[in-house]
């Protein structure tokens, strides 16, 4: 796969300055978009060895909780060439973050914990420093 990659509904691409992997959705997506899309982020995440990335889900539209959960097994069964935890910058809606934190289980959250740190955001730029600043973590 070439990157950057680039469709009608999303653009993955690698950020040399803060070596980050970037997803962005530019519309709406079916869940097969969306697989087709995060494939291509870890891909990406394989062929340069970042284990930083920002996922901007604002325009993506909605998908099952199924989709998600698909994301975080891939995450979990992702191996680490250096063994460090991957850290993930989830960027949405205000309206989406606020659904989000409404219905938030640490029980959900607690199986990744280990492999995968997520923090959200709805904006990219808050996004952008939490990696920018933030110190990457061992297994």
């Amino acid at each position: 796969m070439e990157f950057p990659f680039e469709t009608d509904y999303v653009k993955v691409f690698f950020h040399e300055s803060t070596a980050t992997a970037w997803l962005e959705w530019t519309r709406p997506v079916n869940v097969k978009e969306y697989q087709e899309g995060v494939n291509a982020l870890f891909a990406l995440f394989n062929e340069t060895g970042a284990s930083r990335g920002l996922m901007d889900i604002s325009r993506r539209g909605s998908l099952d909780l199924d989709a998600d959960s698909w994301v975080f097994k891939k995450l979990q069964n992702t191996p680490q060439k250096d063994a460090t935890v991957f850290q993930v910058a989830l960027v949405m809606t205000e309206q989406k973050y606020q659904e989000l934190i409404q219905c938030y289980s640490p029980l959900q959250s607690g199986a990744i914990d280990q492999v995968v740190r997520i923090n959200y955001f709805t904006s990219q730029k808050e996004a952008e420093d939490w990696l920018a600043n933030s110190d990457l973590v061992s297994i």
